[in-house]
């Protein structure tokens, strides 16, 4: 990535989260690829979410191999716990209430070393993950789809963004982000996929990193009201109040 991309990517990424997000209603909605950002053993993926029932087991991000079913990765929740499920390896971290926004991240970063944040909390495991193949070829958002199986666990719930890393980030890098940072103020350099998921023509969710555009599947997942700013986003506003009026950020994507 060159540098003025990179510092376009900065300023407007930065700041868009808060725009809007994307309402799955638990029963045909998903938004998927062809493509993963996610690849291997190492790699971090954060979600900006929330869910109407945090009981039943949904998934927010699913990364798979389309040959092999023990490939794969699942964001999810499940009994009020954010969960990093990467083949055979389940690490997980409660808080999730109801009808409230969070911020979790996953982070794996060899076979047997992954880790779970949510909202400042974290838990750690070293439970290997069991894959035999660790080429993923497809992602989903807002369900679970594996190779060998239909789409299930759909999420009853709201996704505002999701963010893909190639590198296993620290503790404090992921905590920084469950705490409110941006994404992208956290490994620039080693983001590979920032999809801003808002609906604003047939094409869906961008990414806005420039692949892995995620396209609509079944019926199209509704646009909701603004979620609460993190911190960072409400400290950006007061500089610059015109790049958080939603015409203007269309415009400027466009």
């Amino acid at each position: 990535m060159t540098r003025g991309c990179l510092g376009l990517v900065l300023l407007l990424a930065a700041l868009m989260p808060c725009v809007a997000a994307v309402e799955f209603d638990g029963n045909d909605d998903y938004r998927t690829t062809g493509g993963s950002a996610v690849q291997g053993n190492t790699h971090s993926v954060a979600v900006r979410f929330l869910v109407t029932n945090s009981t039943t087991g949904q998934v927010f991000y699913c990364a798979a191999s389309s040959s092999t079913g023990d490939s794969y990765l699942n964001v999810s929740v499940s009994n009020g716990n954010f969960n990093n499920q990467i083949g055979g390896a389940v690490v997980s971290v409660a808080g999730v209430a109801n009808n409230t926004w969070h911020t979790g991240v996953v982070v794996n970063a060899t076979a047997a070393s992954h880790a779970c944040y949510l909202d400042g909390s974290s838990n750690t495991g070293t439970t290997d993950s069991s894959m035999s193949d660790l080429s993923f070829e497809w992602t989903c958002i807002g369900a679970q789809r594996r190779f060998g199986a239909g789409p299930s666990a759909y999420l009853t719930g709201n996704v505002a963004w999701v963010a893909v890393w190639s590198v296993a980030l620290d503790a404090s890098q992921s905590v920084s982000i469950t705490s409110g940072a941006s994404p992208f103020s956290v490994a620039p350099g080693s983001l590979t996929a920032f999809y801003l998921l808002e609906v604003h023509d047939p094409a869906g969710a961008r990414n806005l990193l420039g692949n892995f555009t995620l396209g609509t599947v079944t019926s199209d997942p509704a646009t909701v009201e603004v979620p609460p700013r993190p911190r960072h986003e409400v400290q950006q506003s007061l500089r610059f109040p015109d790049l958080f009026d939603e015409e203007v950020l269309r415009a400027r994507a466009a």
